[in-house]
């Protein structure tokens, strides 16, 4: 059974870093699981509303997969999504034309986490 694990996206408000927030399921209620604070200012970091679920996959380096990541396959760039309870992933520079596949644990040995749709919106190319 997959872990049931999400993340949001913190930030800075005075120097306009990012990190994230994690939260796991204990079976009664969810606990915060840790933050990655984005820098040392010493005001409280705030989220951003973007609230992502861990996948239950991990990339070639071991990374967990969260929807709304951008991974790397074959020199593509792909994004993470959950549709109907399946991992998707969609190739950025299809064209007009949406096109995915599912994600599975065989396919992740290929697959490379680098980046969000939240923290590198740079990576989209729009």
């Amino acid at each position: 059974m997959r872990e049931i694990r999400f993340r949001a996206l913190i930030y800075c408000a005075t120097c306009g870093e990012h990190g994230f927030q994690h939260w796991v399921w204990n079976g009664q209620q969810f606990i915060e699981d840790g933050i990655s604070r984005p820098c040392q200012c010493p005001l409280k970091c705030e989220m951003d509303g973007k609230i992502q679920q861990y996948t239950g996959l991990e990339d070639k380096n071991g990374k967990s997969i969260y929807e709304g990541d951008i991974v790397d396959y074959q020199e593509k760039k792909w994004v993470v999504e959950f549709d109907d309870g399946e991992v998707l992933v969609w190739w950025l520079d299809c064209g007009e034309h949406k096109c995915g596949s599912e994600l599975n644990r065989c396919d992740t040995d290929y697959y490379q986490v680098i980046g969000s749709i939240h923290e590198n919106p740079e990576l989209l190319g729009e």
